[in-house]
């Protein structure tokens, strides 16, 4: 319905974390395919990347490797975690992309 002079209501507290939430929710849905773990396509948090360059999620990755009796999943060599280096320069620009999806949930607060 309307309200009296036409205003929108004043949104609570609640609400607002909950619309913060909607659009965090909403960009991360439009995540860039170099920012997602190679096998389950969330957002990268602690990114480690292959011998032969592939980048996955750390948790993801060990246990996938435990999974498949430490072969990795692209390539299907032999693999272990330890062979596997963090990416920095990733993790920077999966940080970089966060803080500006976070930023376009802030009209709301």
């Amino acid at each position: 319905g309307t309200h009296p002079s036409g205003a929108w209501p004043v949104l609570g507290p609640n609400h607002q974390v909950a619309l913060e939430v909607v659009g965090l929710r909403a960009a991360l849905s439009r995540v860039p395919p170099e920012l997602r773990c190679t096998l389950d396509g969330r957002l990268l948090a602690d990114p480690v990347r292959t011998p032969s360059g592939h980048a996955f999620e750390r948790l993801v990755l060990a246990w996938t490797l435990r999974q498949n009796d430490g072969r990795c999943p692209t390539t299907g060599q032999p693999l272990r975690l330890e062979d596997c280096h963090p990416d920095q320069e990733l993790r920077q620009r999966v940080s970089h992309w966060s803080q500006w999806a976070r930023s376009l949930t802030r009209p709301f607060l």
